[in-house]
């Protein structure tokens, strides 16, 4: 048998239980504003990527579970809970920008809504900044800056969306409402970037 023959298979295995014994860390655990309900991330570190696993309990009970696979080459997972305790908003950052997920609870129930913003700025981009060519060769920064969420009713709130590279630079603001029965997504004409420290900012 060629050495290449028992290489292959015996890399793979290693390959394989190297994965599984990696083990979960926490990236976020924040509980609700009446204590009673928790959203719990954690993820798995895959070399080139993480594995992503979102839980959402209320009074210890698991009502909400969700997998995000390392090939979504998703960067880090943000939540905020709505003033009511009854909703949350997690923010999935991706290499090319952050979508939202809006999980509302009802009873023993989860309604979840993906909001696909990510994909809303990259189309508004090109027809509401100019182009500048400094920013040509600067890697890609898009994102919800985390730290301006803000809830100005139990269901409705606001924060900055900024983006930055690739011959752009801007913001918008972004709100989500979910008054009625279905959510919806508002955002901004993109505009000159005003506060630049925000990149810092999660």
């Amino acid at each position: 048998m060629k050495i290449r023959q028992i290489i292959a298979p015996l890399a793979a295995f290693l390959a394989a239980v190297q994965v599984q014994a990696s083990p979960w860390v926490i990236g976020e655990s924040t509980r609700s504003p009446d204590q009673a309900g928790r959203v719990l991330v954690q993820y798995r570190d895959r070399s080139a990527a993480s594995e992503w696993h979102i839980t959402l309990s209320k009074n210890g009970r698991i009502l909400h579970r969700r997998l995000l696979p390392d090939k979504l080459d998703v960067r880090y997972v943000r939540a905020s809970w709505s003033p009511s305790s009854c909703a949350v908003l997690l923010g999935e950052n991706y290499k090319d920008g952050m979508d939202l997920t809006l999980l509302r609870i009802t009873g023993r129930h989860v309604i979840s809504t993906h909001l696909d913003l990510a994909r809303r700025i990259s189309e508004k981009e090109e027809k509401e900044l100019p182009f500048r060519r400094e920013f040509q060769s600067h890697a890609p920064v898009k994102r919800v800056t985390w730290s301006t969420v803000r809830w100005i009713s139990p269901t409705r709130c606001q924060m900055l969306y900024i983006l930055h590279g690739l011959g752009y630079e801007g913001e918008s603001d972004v709100t989500v409402d979910f008054t009625g029965r279905r959510p919806s997504l508002k955002t901004s004409r993109l505009r000159a970037l005003t506060h630049p420290e925000n990149f810092s900012l999660d």
